[in-house]
């Protein structure tokens, strides 16, 4: 994935290929995540109990954007997330003293310039702040 025909998500996981996208680009989108599970506990031997996760959906998005600048550089920026995922149990589950729920949310922010020195090679500069939430 890392030398592939780039798109403009190349400014994710290696900025150098932006040198490679003439002109201006966009992308945008969209990815569902879905997590099912479920958790089998046994209270005193006897007591057995088996807990479903509670159906949820999450929603992560990207964004990118390329501008080249001239024929050696290209600015590159997106907004995406790496990481990030979360469940919930039911509020009556054998575990509830411990744990109901959990989210872990992550965005980051990625510009990056990224210049050409030849024409077998270029290289990027670039900074990743990320914002990350955890929820327990």
């Amino acid at each position: 994935m890392v030398a592939r025909k780039p798109d403009p998500s190349c400014v994710a996981y290696n900025p150098a290929l932006l040198t490679r996208l003439p002109g201006t680009h966009m992308m945008l989108g969209v990815t569902s995540v879905t997590p099912t599970g479920s958790m089998h506990t046994e209270i005193l031997g006897d007591n057995a109990a088996e807990t479903y996760l509670k159906d949820s959906t999450w929603f992560l998005p990207h964004v990118y954007f390329t501008h080249q600048i001239n024929n050696r550089l290209t600015f590159g920026i997106g907004e995406f997330t790496r990481f990030g995922l979360g469940f919930e149990y039911p509020q009556d589950w054998p575990g509830r003293y411990n744990i109901y729920s959990v989210s872990l949310l992550s965005a980051s922010l990625n510009p990056n310039l990224a210049a050409k020195l030849t024409d077998e090679l270029s290289v990027a500069a670039g900074v990743e702040a990320i914002y990350v939430n955890l929820d327990l």
